[in-house]
């Protein structure tokens, strides 16, 4: 029979507004789209709203931003409620991503999943959905952005039940486009001043001192007085620098020669100078004269 369907949003959608519209009237039913012109936008409390839509709806989509306001219409609501994303939470797009993962694998239990980016509610909804389906699952987080760790906690919790572990890492030692282009930078030309590494790069002063900061920290560049002028600065690499330059350049050449078997170490370094020179005109335009 017949179903209607609310989808309160208070926050903007696209790809999830259009899934749960469009699979509703797939299944047979009907969608009714809130948005924030009710009168829970005009002060209106979560339980009297949640009471009003009980009397009209067979079930409730909601998108909003804390977990807390979902909990809350749960808690007053007569009919199901179903998160569509809070800021703790996105399970739907989760249990869309296990489907697709059954569908072309055929089944979940045991399989491998890895999740490069925040610790957000997008991460946290899969090292549930794993735990409960038996995915093996590792989260990489940079630094500063991963998950508290009282919640891994909690979520080794769930997947000690299966006889897992979630696996969580934090790239500690991940370096941004930018922090990468400015060792190369140095490699080439150090030791620089830091208003000359800002306009090789094109960043202002202080951005090129941020990322400074983070390699100093990293190790991988130091700062030096100037002994006639304490006011100038200047910046090189450390050991550690010049071995990631190093390797990184050894790696180009290697994958470079599987590429070119017959050529010579002169005519290698000849299309690695060609590269480079590609690299740093493609903004500025001379790179569609090298090509």
């Amino acid at each position: 029979s017949w179903k209607t369907v609310g989808l309160l949003f208070e926050k903007s959608s696209t790809r999830t507004r259009l899934s749960f519209e469009a699979g509703i009237r797939q299944l047979g039913g009907g969608s009714l789209f809130l948005g924030g012109d009710i009168q829970l936008a005009r002060g209106e409390t979560i339980e009297d709203t949640a009471r009003v839509m009980s009397a009209y709806l067979d079930m409730l989509v909601i998108r909003t931003f804390g977990h807390d306001r979902i909990e809350a219409f749960s808690a007053a609501a007569k009919i199901p409620v179903v998160n569509g994303l809070t800021d703790g939470h996105h399970p739907c797009q989760a249990l869309s991503d296990f489907y697709f993962m059954e569908k072309v694998f055929g089944s979940l239990p045991g399989l491998r999943m890895t999740y490069v980016g925040d610790g957000n509610n997008m991460a946290r909804s899969l090292a549930e959905g794993a735990a409960l389906l038996g995915v093996r699952l590792t989260l990489a987080s940079p630094p500063d952005y991963s998950l508290p760790e009282t919640e891994v906690e909690n979520l080794d919790r769930i997947f000690s039940r299966i006889g897992r572990r979630l696996r969580h890492a934090v790239a500690e030692d991940t370096l941004t486009l930018g922090q990468y282009s400015l060792l190369k930078v140095l490699f080439d030309h150090q030791p620089m001043t830091v208003g000359d590494i800002a306009e090789e790069l094109g960043v202002s002063l202080a951005g090129a001192s941020a990322m400074i900061d983070r390699l100093v920290h990293a190790n991988l560049v130091s700062r030096t007085r100037s002994e006639s002028d304490r006011r100038v600065v200047t910046v090189s690499l450390t050991e550690a620098g010049q071995q990631q330059i190093a390797s990184h350049y050894a790696q180009r050449k290697d994958f470079l020669r599987h590429l070119f078997m017959h050529m010579s170490e002169e005519d290698l370094k000849t299309l690695l100078s060609l590269i480079e020179r590609m690299e740093e005109g493609a903004n500025s335009g001379e790179g569609r004269e090298l090509r």
